[in-house]
């Protein structure tokens, strides 16, 4: 049976989702793009998304995350009252921890509800359908892939340093940090800060003596919880809990209902902390170098070589040409691969990253490298760096996998596949 064609809109917030609409004509499908990017919407933009809905007629419509559906100061919920108007469903396919990329609409419009009825969610990570099933909206699993067009790309022979990370420090940390025991009170002043300021802003509006008094008693059990090593997701899970009930004993509901609200925020604190102390102990043991962006500078002690940023053909040479590449993925995801490992082998690298449930489900156990702590990365980056055959035996086949299996193209069919059956097209 051939399989039915379909009338597609993406809605295009940056260049990662351009790379979506290739695959999805690949399949036969009509596609267009709509490009919007928030915070800059105009009343223009809405009139133009109204027009373009009313012409192209799709019978869904793809974004990235909560990426154009988040209020606005001036338009409020226009773009999702668009698709509403219009009856156009929508799938939105989630990168991250819906409380981390969802955090503003979910403190505002989406708090209490009601939920739109017309959307189906995609989420990378398994654990993450859970947050959308408990507020009645439709989830399914989508795992993270890379562009097939990667596979007949050159990667020039380069000199790299052996072991590598690429990543984009995501905040600059208050002040630099000078020293390793530094790491948890910097990045745990950091996070405070954060909620102090969303709680100074509407609705809350609390004075600020009030609020600092409350965040004072808090932060000894959030550094605590912070300098707690933790390698798997249920032993991180078990270590923020305590952290909650800690603050729940110390806060008044209104404010730890926000730090509820926060969990996405908290994990990607947590996050940044531990690979702050993993990117200084394998620089410092193993000779890791650091790309990404001179912010860098700031979190990483004793680091004294530069930390650029790379364009994209930078970056896949870096994989391509490096011994080890070093991932590390983030705790906003439960048990979901991150993109690193996937694009690092699409590029014909050796990615070394975290044990993750996920991980064995894309891929053999010949197929890629995993660590489950600080020892185990320093160890396994030593023995793959000196064996040559072992490394390219893993990338051979793992490469193979990555085009077999984990492209956009194949992201896209099922997405499809599964939009259509939840909508009846």
């Amino acid at each position: 049976m051939t399989p039915k064609k379909y009338r597609i809109l993406v809605l295009v917030e940056d260049s990662w989702f351009e790379m979506l609409i290739k695959p999805l004509q690949r399949l036969g499908h009509e596609v267009r793009a709509f490009h919007i990017k928030f915070p800059n919407i105009s009343a223009a933009n809405i009139e133009s998304l109204d027009s373009e809905l009313k012409s192209f007629k799709p019978q869904f419509c793809i974004i990235q995350n909560f990426y154009g559906l988040q209020p606005h100061p001036e338009l409020g919920t226009a773009v999702e009252e668009t698709f509403a108007k219009h009856q156009i469903p929508v799938a939105p396919w989630f990168l991250d921890h819906p409380q981390a990329s969802g955090s503003r609409i979910l403190q505002t419009r989406w708090r209490k509800g009601p939920f739109p009825k017309n959307f189906l969610f995609f989420c990378v990570d398994r654990n993450h359908k859970e947050f959308f099933q408990m507020r009645g909206l439709a989830a399914e699993h989508l795992p993270i892939a890379v562009d097939s067009s990667i596979e007949k790309e050159f990667f020039t022979p380069s000199e790299s340093p052996e072991i590598t990370f690429v990543g984009k420090p995501y905040f600059k940390p208050e002040g630099i940090i000078r020293h390793e025991e530094e790491i948890p009170n910097v990045f745990g002043f950091q996070f405070l800060n954060i909620l102090l300021y969303r709680l100074q802003s509407p609705p809350y509006e609390m004075p600020n003596h009030e609020i600092t008094s409350y965040l004072w008693k808090i932060q000894p059990h959030f550094v605590a919880f912070l300098k707690k090593i933790c390698t798997q997701y249920n032993d991180y899970f078990k270590s923020r809990s305590i952290l909650f009930e800690e603050c729940q004993r110390i806060l008044p509901g209104e404010i730890y209902e926000l730090l509820q609200d926060f969990i996405g925020r908290i994990d990607f604190t947590y996050s940044y902390c531990q690979l702050t102390r993993y990117l200084t102990h394998l620089h410092r043991n193993v000779g890791l170098r650091v790309f990404g962006g001179d912010e860098w500078q700031s979190f990483l002690p004793q680091y004294s070589e530069g930390t650029p940023r790379l364009s994209q053909e930078q970056l896949y040479s870096i994989f391509s040409n490096s011994k080890v590449t070093f991932c590390y993925t983030k705790f906003q995801f439960a048990g979901a691969v991150h993109e690193r490992p996937v694009l690092a082998l699409a590029c014909g690298g050796f990615p070394l990253t975290d044990k993750k449930d996920e991980l064995y489900e894309m891929f053999e156990p010949d197929e890629i490298a995993s660590y489950a702590s600080i020892e185990e990365a320093e160890e396994f980056s030593r023995y793959f760096v000196k064996n040559e055959d072992a490394r390219k035996k893993i990338i051979e086949k793992g490469r193979k996998k990555v085009f077999s299996a984990h492209t956009f193209d194949h992201r896209m069919k099922t997405l499809v596949a599964k939009a259509a059956l939840h909508w009846n097209l």
